[in-house]
């Protein structure tokens, strides 16, 4: 049986990088949409 905290602490990181990943993707879009304004 997997204890309750090592359970708790990995669904915590898998979440933490997924919010990491949709963050970096929005910087991308804005980054990416000033670059086809400023042309």
């Amino acid at each position: 049986m997997i204890e309750r905290g090592r359970v708790d602490a990995h669904v915590i990181c898998l979440v933490g990088l997924l919010t990491a990943r949709e963050r970096t993707m929005q910087r991308d879009d804005q980054v990416y949409e000033r670059a086809m304004r400023s042309q």
